[in-house]
């Protein structure tokens, strides 16, 4: 079930990215000789004007082959139709798109479901382990951590120089070697639980927790989407941090797990459990995901994506010449080598993910 509802929203991501791509160029006069849903052998084709439209074997992403894009459209030649301003136009339809798809079905969750707010002055349990240590001191599912030995959680501190959420001091309660208080609410009663847990390497407490979550209900869909937006630009940092985190990562650990970055096993289990979890708010939520991660990712300045191809056409306009044919063509080219191996050593990590 995972997978397929992966291969559904990815490939529905693609076709708008791809389309948007598609559209921007043909609004301008551009001539785009092919369109294809899905990669690898054509498995079937029509014609319609100058573009043929094709559907391919691997249902795993397409491609528009813009011809006024390529390299040999940069070198004054009168056939080509798009300026370098409408290249950058059409180089940035896709990434717009999948955001914009991305506000709206964040809207439509935000409107049924309200939004969602962490609250990391807080503490969530959200599982105790059977047998554990925690279970014996009388922790439970569902209490929330407001202080220790009396003390509120902050929002966040410094540690060892980097910004670290309040509602992790739970971890450090538990690892302390001094006895402490844990305060709960469980319902509107204060619980006050004292830690008889002695840490040493390897050992469990036996609780799963996180940052409380909260929701905000809305009035309308119009004000679900300015909080869709609000969230959207909050995203973009943070995206851009975990993306060079992963990359980093990956090439420098390809075989440990990450948490920055998934591949098609780890995305199509996050998929499953997020609908098994949400039906379809699951899905709806795991759609919002791919696209804003689709756009963020794409508008990155590496040479292959959008973002890099951009970077192209803004030096050349800075340089206000083109650049050689074989120049641009061998940029692109080290970027999709750059990219085939990246995505590569994330499949190897999301097999290392399920195989002990």
């Amino acid at each position: 079930m995972g997978l397929i509802i992966w291969l559904l929203v990815i490939q529905i991501a693609v076709i708008l990215h791809e389309g948007a791509h598609y559209l921007a160029a043909r609004m301008q006069g551009a001539k785009v000789s092919a369109f294809s849903v899905g990669m690898g052998p054509i498995i079937a084709r029509f014609k319609r004007g100058e573009t043929e439209f094709r559907l391919s074997a691997l249902p795993i992403g397409g491609y528009v082959l813009i011809d006024d894009l390529g390299p040999e459209s940069l070198e004054g030649q009168k056939k080509a139709r798009l300026t370098p301003l409408g290249k950058i136009l059409v180089l940035f339809a896709g990434p717009l798109s999948n955001w914009v798809l991305a506000i709206l079905l964040m809207a439509g969750i935000f409107a049924s479901q309200g939004v969602p707010q962490t609250d990391y002055t807080r503490a969530s349990i959200r599982r105790v382990l059977p047998d554990s240590a925690a279970e014996k001191d009388g922790v439970k599912a569902g209490d929330i951590l407001i202080a220790i030995d009396g003390k509120p959680l902050p929002e966040q501190e410094i540690v060892d120089g980097q910004p670290r959420m309040g509602y992790l001091k739970l971890q450090d309660a538990i690892r302390s070697k001094e006895p402490n208080t844990l305060i709960f609410l469980r319902g509107n009663e204060k619980i006050n639980v004292k830690l008889s847990f002695e840490w040493k390497p390897g050992a469990r407490y036996g609780v799963e927790y996180g940052p409380k979550q909260n929701v905000k209900p809305v009035a309308n869909y119009f004000a679900a989407l300015g909080e869709a937006w609000n969230q959207s630009i909050k995203i973009v940092p943070q995206a851009l941090q975990s993306f060079a985190k992963g990359i980093t990562q990956t090439f420098t650990a390809p075989l440990a797990p990450s948490s920055e970055v998934a591949g098609p096993v780890a995305s199509a289990q996050a998929a499953g459990a997020m609908a098994r979890e949400g039906g379809i708010w699951g899905v709806l939520t795991f759609a919002t995901l791919v696209n804003m991660s689709l756009a963020i990712f794409n508008l990155i300045p590496i040479p292959g994506l959008d973002g890099g191809r951009i970077l192209l056409v803004l030096i050349q306009l800075l340089l206000r010449r083109p650049l050689q044919p074989a120049q641009e063509a061998m940029i692109n080219f080290t970027g999709f080598v750059f990219l085939m191996v990246f995505m590569f050593l994330v499949f190897l990590g999301d097999i290392a993910r399920v195989i002990p």
